[in-house]
């Protein structure tokens, strides 16, 4: 398995395109998959961009109708970031509807 389908399999259900593969940085998505972490550390930024864009929520036609849950992929990107010890960006958590709680106990 390459990179570049590890990544379209675990982001399957939000649809990313080839044009939102050319936005990965850091590693070759060509290559075989070799290391999960360095793999998954680069969708952090790719779902940050995606979550950022214009997407649809649903599509109905004729009696057919297809949504997408954006909120898993908050909860993908809250748990790569948490994962791998990556700050998560306010706009982005905003974007896609989390709420953004900052623990100010111990500060001075």
């Amino acid at each position: 398995m390459t990179n570049r389908e590890y990544i379209l399999e675990q982001m399957r259900a939000f649809a990313p395109t080839e044009s939102d593969l050319l936005k990965v940085k850091g590693i070759d998505l060509n290559a075989e998959l070799s290391d999960y972490e360095v793999t998954e550390k680069a969708m952090i930024p790719l779902l940050a961009e995606m979550a950022l864009s214009p997407f649809m929520k649903s599509v109905n036609e004729n009696g057919f109708s297809v949504s997408w849950d954006i909120g898993k992929m908050g909860w993908l990107y809250s748990y790569l970031c948490a994962k791998y010890h990556v700050k998560p960006d306010a706009n982005v958590l905003a974007a896609l509807g989390m709420s953004v709680i900052i623990d100010r106990t111990n500060k001075r």
